[in-house]
């Protein structure tokens, strides 16, 4: 799974994530928006969790029109260390309105031809490009190689549960550099797939799209509403002499975020 790209702000008497404040009392702030709906979030102080807050139902009744997050997620199949798999999408709503998308990509590019990237909206039409692999043959800019052969990209629309979503993807599997003379002739496949969905249908569950030849698969995770995706909340410490505090965030679906540290006492020059 691609990381998800969790959005938090955390202050202390209004200071901003590693700053350091003065002692005495200590008025936390913080605001949270997942790509996921939130488990909880907790105070972490002197590596001990002192608060938590899990999300609570406002009992409003929901408006008719929202914003939704979900995320298109691909790369699964029987890949060797030598494929390449070349990417592109395209992701149309009908009857809704696109706010920015967000891309998730595991690896950076080495080609500029495979610059992993988002391209502008065309009418009601997202258009992006990417490429996967196993085995290693890519790495990160810091010299690690990828454990995850999967990319995605993140959405949100404006729109209801009757807004139709058009996917249309389509996949190059070739070869790396480093591959034989025979690898050659077993991976030179191209496909494409198409598959069209409601925000009702991915509030229900995510829908799995085979794409027959190349051997791979393409996943529609299941929407939430925004509103479920955030968080925001606060509390007050009194005679913060030293030490430090951070936020660590966790999704239902187990990804985490971590803020930096604020710590208490004078700053050093």
């Amino acid at each position: 799974m691609t990381e998800d790209r969790i959005e938090v702000s955390f202050t202390v008497n209004g200071q901003q994530m590693g700053s350091v404040v003065e002692p005495g009392d200590a008025e936390i702030a913080f605001e949270v928006v997942g790509r996921d709906e939130i488990a909880l979030v907790e105070l972490i102080r002197e590596g001990k969790t002192v608060e938590a807050w899990a999300p609570a139902s406002s009992g409003q009744p929901e408006s008719a029109d929202d914003t939704y997050r979900f995320r298109v997620e691909y790369g699964w199949g029987p890949m060797k260390g030598y494929h390449i798999y070349a990417w592109t999408g395209a992701l149309e709503v009908v009857d809704g309105e696109w706010p920015n998308p967000v891309p998730c990509f595991a690896s950076a590019p080495f080609y500029e031809h495979r610059r992993k990237e988002v391209g502008d909206h065309l009418m009601n039409t997202i258009r992006w490009q990417s490429h996967t692999s196993r085995g290693g043959s890519f790495t990160t800019r810091n010299s690690n190689t990828v454990a995850s052969a999967n990319d995605a990209v993140c959405f949100e629309v404006q729109g209801t549960e009757h807004t139709r979503l058009k996917l249309d993807m389509s996949c190059h599997a070739q070869n790396s550099i480093v591959s034989t003379a025979v690898d050659w002739g077993t991976a030179n496949h191209k496909g494409t797939a198409n598959q069209e969905v409601t925000i009702g249908e991915l509030l229900d569950g995510r829908v799995a799209i085979p794409m027959g030849r190349p051997s791979s698969w393409i996943v529609m995770h299941r929407a939430h509403k925004k509103s479920k995706l955030t968080i925001s909340g606060g509390c007050t410490f009194s005679n913060c002499d030293d030490g430090y505090v951070y936020l660590r965030v966790t999704q239902s679906n187990g990804q985490m975020a971590w803020s930096s540290p604020i710590c208490f006492g004078e700053e050093k020059t």
